[in-house]
């Protein structure tokens, strides 16, 4: 007989409002040896779910002193790393559906021994119902 999987609960510290979040992290603090900045702010993000900004906004609110450095490379680092999500996006929509070079409109595939094959592009300007399949938006 198959065990069932557990289906994987959210935390129930990451549904919670701010204020509420506040609250419950003013007890939590309690519970948390004093120590090192990094520890704190990456145990905060994960415990609550919130991202850098809020929990360093959150950690000054509840009277945490963040060493000013570590703070500004935290929030630094976060901005250049949400940055580049969009960039990977905007060159994958920039890369062509299919392959094609300077003979070829469309390779298909390759042979064995390396040779393309596929809808040369004479094909394409003979055939209008081609150029439109391969080509829609001209």
């Amino acid at each position: 007989m198959k065990k069932k999987k557990k289906k994987r609960q959210r935390k129930l510290c990451h549904n919670l409002s701010r204020k509420k979040r506040l609250r419950s992290a003013k007890a939590w603090l309690k519970t948390i040896e004093p120590g090192d900045d990094k520890k704190l702010v990456h145990s905060y993000r994960k415990r609550y779910g919130v991202s850098f900004q809020c929990t360093v906004r959150d950690l000054e609110s509840l009277g945490v002193k963040l060493e000013p450095g570590y703070v500004e490379r935290v929030l630094t680092s976060e901005k250049t790393r949400t940055g580049a999500r969009p960039r990977k996006k905007e060159e994958e929509k920039r890369e062509p559906a299919f392959e094609s070079d300077d003979y070829f409109a469309y390779i298909a595939g390759y042979t064995p021994g390396g040779s393309p094959f596929g809808i040369t592009w004479d094909e394409v300007e003979n055939d209008p119902e081609l150029k439109s399949d391969l080509f829609p938006n001209e």
